[in-house]
Order: structure tokens, then C-alpha cells, then sequence
């Protein structure tokens, strides 16, 4: 009994799970599209991180995090050294040390 509760629960929730990747898919543009798909191709693990920042469900500091990895191509170590001090979101740029 308590297995077909849990069952159902995970249905649910897989369900629920579709219904917000859908969401993703009906408020982005082309070139988001695009972006996601590059994305899940050269770095999977920060797949749901744009997904949350094209759909706007996202906090201020994922939206620079994953603007940093977009400009540095994905790579953590060039944001650590990144020295383009005139873009706007340079002093809250993720992965700093100190």
C-alpha cells in the first residue's frame, strides 16, 4: 500500500518535472533555444542553471554565474582570471577567491 503511494508520488512529481521543462521551452527565444542546446553539449552540468535563467526563475547571482560562463566558454578557472574590469557584473563575479 505504501509502495503504490510512493509510486504515485514519483509519477507525480516526473509529471510535475515536465510541466516546468515545458514552461522553459514556451518563454525562450530562438537564440536561447540554442544557447540551451549548446549547453547541454559542452557543459550537461549547468544545464538546469540556464534553463532557471531563460525562464526568469532565477536568483540575481545565477543569472551572473551563468553569464561569466557563457563569456569564458564554460570554463571556471578563466573566470577566476578574469580581468575585463569594465564589464558592468566584474565585481560580482563568481568563483573569486577572497
Amino acid at each position: 500500500m505504501q509502495t503504490d503511494r510512493m509510486a504515485a508520488a514519483r509519477a507525480a512529481n516526473v509529471e510535475k518535472n515536465t510541466a516546468k521543462n515545458a514552461t522553459y521551452d514556451r518563454q525562450m527565444t530562438f537564440k536561447q533555444a540554442q544557447m540551451l542546446k549548446a549547453v547541454s553539449e559542452d557543459a550537461p552540468s549547468k544545464l538546469r542553471l540556464f534553463g532557471r535563467v531563460y525562464s526568469g526563475k532565477c536568483s540575481m547571482r545565477e543569472a551572473v554565474k551563468a553569464h561569466c560562463l557563457e563569456c569564458m566558454g564554460f570554463d571556471i578557472a578563466a573566470i577566476r582570471e578574469c580581468t575585463s574590469s569594465q564589464c558592468g557584473l566584474w565585481g560580482k563575479t563568481p568563483y573569486q577567491k577572497g
